[in-house]
């Protein structure tokens, strides 16, 4: 499929360009039935604290069903096949949860909601795998970074628009219909189901590569991965990251909601602001870590969301005060930043770490650390989420003189605080394990930053003018647009084309 040299033929192409809209059409599902939206939906049905944790760490579980899927992969070796069962089984469920609603309210529709989104968990573990590997195959080895983190800004657009205009829906139904506010999240996990049946539309004309034979036993192919010393680090940074991030993560929108009392739309907002970084950023992460390393990468980005987690403690004194909202909102703006450097880069340091031909078992080994790691941690967050509602830790500067008396509170931890503190030293801990993580064409992170502080330059030049800031504006829309082009419309059809669509 792919020709000589940095060419792409046409059919790379154009399953190139079906892959962007996939992921786009995915996007969308995930933006609809995801995020603030269900967690919302859940506490509107009468979530728990614990049973927040339990919902933020079912799709992680889930996830460890991948080794049997690897099993099933090589067995079967139709990968095709297994997205498109895996995928429609699975989505359908967002079907049967907007139903919960309209028939059952209190325990029942909170039992009904976790059976349906566990069972989607079960058939996605197949799809995802099935999916990626078939797009390891297709996807250039020189184009790994460049294409993927083009896939995942596109998606960002998507989700940058479809959230604020989602978000505005709710608080007018909630307005217009406050009796069933509720059924404004039916209405979005029905389009969300929808969307998802476009996203495996576009997937099944995908041409699949054949698979090359293992020619091993399949508990010697899942063994291979903890075999190599080097990938072996990788896991050991990925498990212990990956439990300090959903320490805390998860409870981010119940923070917001129940602690600093922000309105849904607000919430919204300051998600869609990360992403807008996010995407900004994507592209320029894609590109040094092709240039340089994706530890590289992680080592600058790893870093500054560590600092995020710390500044979440700081949000309230202890409750919310004239800082509160500035100060989520640079939360949000690093965040975005440091999200799209991570999320890439461990992502792509596994495809690059994994031999030809052997991705599928070592995205499964991936998979089960993280999703370990995943799944535990939001339960350990719920379970233990009263237990520190009614613990306070305060610092107090006191000033006394015969004028006056001042106390300035200069720290406060209450609840969710003791998880995000935690958080930052866990995920300051799995820097260390980072460090030992051995990558083909590493380089210092101060070289990363110096490119990334031009490139920071030269975009702040360009936006400087209003037709620069009307281009930052309109990014979402010109991202989508660029991908709905036909595959021959950049240089002529069935021509070769070194660019990627």
């Amino acid at each position: 499929m792919i020709s000589s040299g940095d060419q792409i033929d046409a059919e790379t192409g154009r399953a190139l360009k079906l892959s962007l809209r996939e992921g786009m059409a995915a996007e969308a599902l995930a933006t609809l039935t995801g995020g603030a939206f269900l967690i919302a939906f859940a506490l509107d049905l009468g979530a728990s604290n614990f049973i927040i944790g339990i919902l933020a760490g079912i799709p992680a579980f889930m996830q460890l069903l991948q080794l049997p899927s690897v099993y099933l992969i090589e067995r079967v070796r139709r990968r095709k096949l297994l997205y498109t069962a895996g995928a429609l089984l699975g989505r359908s469920q967002w079907l049967l949860i907007a139903l919960v609603p309209l028939f059952f309210t209190g325990r029942w529709g909170l039992i009904l909601f976790l059976i349906g989104f566990t069972i989607r968990g079960v058939f996605l573990s197949v799809a995802n795998l099935s999916m990626i590997t078939i797009l390891r195959d297709v996807v250039p080895e020189n184009r790994i970074g460049e294409f993927f983190s083009r896939r995942t800004r596109y998606a960002a657009a998507v989700s940058v628009v479809l959230g604020l205009v989602a978000g505005y829906f709710v608080d007018w139904w909630g307005s217009a219909v406050p009796q069933h506010a509720v059924y404004a999240y039916s209405i979005l996990f029905t389009l969300g189901f929808l969307c998802g049946l476009v996203s495996i539309w576009f997937m099944t004309r995908i041409p699949e590569p054949v698979m090359t034979p293992s020619g091993r036993p399949f508990l010697a192919l899942i063994r291979t991965p903890f075999q190599d010393q080097d990938f072996r680090r990788l896991l050991a940074f990925l498990g212990s990251w990956s439990f300090a991030v959903n320490l805390a993560v998860p409870f981010f929108t119940v923070y917001m909601l129940k602690r600093i009392g922000l309105d849904l739309w607000f919430v919204i907002f300051l998600g869609v602001l990360s992403q807008l970084v996010s995407l900004v950023f994507m592209e320029k992460w894609g590109a040094i870590a092709d240039k340089f390393s994706n530890k590289a990468v992680l080592r600058v980005c790893v870093p500054a969301f560590l600092l995020c987690l710390l500044a979440w403690t700081f949000t309230t004194m202890p409750d919310r005060y004239f800082l509160t909202v500035p100060l989520l909102v640079v939360i949000h703006i690093v965040l975005g930043f440091a999200t799209a450097g991570t999320s890439f880069a461990s992502g792509n340091i596994v495809l690059k770490l994994a031999p030809k031909g052997e991705a599928t078992s070592y995205l499964a080994a991936r998979t089960m650390v993280n999703s370990l790691a995943a799944g535990i941690a939001p339960v350990i967050g719920g379970t233990f989420a009263d237990f520190f509602a009614v613990r306070k830790f305060a610092l107090t500067i006191s000033w006394h003189s015969p004028v006056r008396d001042l106390e300035l509170q200069a720290l406060s931890f209450s609840h969710w605080d003791f998880f995000f503190f935690l958080a930052f030293i866990l995920g300051y801990v799995s820097l260390r394990f980072l460090v030992r993580v051995r990558e083909v064409g590493e380089v210092d992170k101060s070289r990363v930053i110096n490119e990334m502080m031009i490139a920071m330059r030269r975009d702040l030049k360009n936006f400087s003018s209003i037709g620069g800031l009307f281009s930052l504006f309109f990014l979402p829309l010109e991202a989508m647009r660029n991908t709905m082009r036909t595959p021959g419309e950049e240089g002529g059809a069935g021509q070769p084309d070194d660019k990627l669509p």
